[in-house]
C-alpha cells in the first residue's frame, strides 16, 4: 500500500498551532517574538511576559519573590529534560517555594504560583500564548 501523506514540519506545526487557536490560544509569530524580546530559543518563556503575569497573579509587592522563581524556571532549563519536565509540571501545578534576599539584605521565604489555577480568574490572570518556529 502506498502512503499518501506527505506530511512535513510546516505542515505538522501548522496543524498544532491550529489545535491551539481552536482552544483559545494567542499565536505568536516566532521571529517577530524574537526580535522584539531577544529572546533566546534555550528559552520557553518569553521575556518579560512570565514576570508580569507572575506579579498581576501573586501581586507587585512580591517582586522580589517572582524573579527569584523565574530564575528557578530558568535554571530548569539547563536540566535533564525528564527531570525539569517534572519539576515544571509540579510547579504548574502548586507553585513553589522561594527564598530571596530583601532590600535590607535580610532572607525571606515566600510561596508564588507560576499560573492562576483558580477557576474564576483562570481566563483573567492568564495568558494563553504559544509561538511557531516559522
Amino acid at each position: 500500500m502506498i502512503n499518501t501523506y506527505h506530511y512535513t514540519e510546516d505542515s505538522y506545526e501548522q496543524t498544532v498551532l491550529d489545535l491551539f487557536r481552536e482552544m483559545d490560544y494567542e499565536v505568536l509569530h516566532g521571529p517577530d517574538v524574537d526580535a522584539e524580546t531577544g529572546r533566546d530559543l534555550t528559552d520557553a518563556t518569553i521575556p518579560g511576559k512570565l514576570r508580569e503575569a507572575m506579579l498581576r497573579i501573586n501581586g507587585t509587592e512580591k517582586t522580589a519573590a517572582v524573579d527569584e522563581a523565574i530564575r528557578k524556571v530558568h535554571e530548569q532549563f539547563s536540566q535533564p529534560l525528564i527531570q525539569a519536565n517534572v519539576q515544571l509540571t509540579d510547579w504548574l501545578q502548586n507553585g513553589l517555594d522561594v527564598t530571596f534576599k530583601t532590600t535590607e539584605g535580610n532572607l525571606k521565604s515566600d510561596h508564588v504560583r507560576l499560573i492562576d489555577i483558580d477557576e474564576k480568574s483562570l481566563t483573567i490572570n492568564n495568558t494563553f500564548q504559544v509561538i511557531s518556529v516559522h
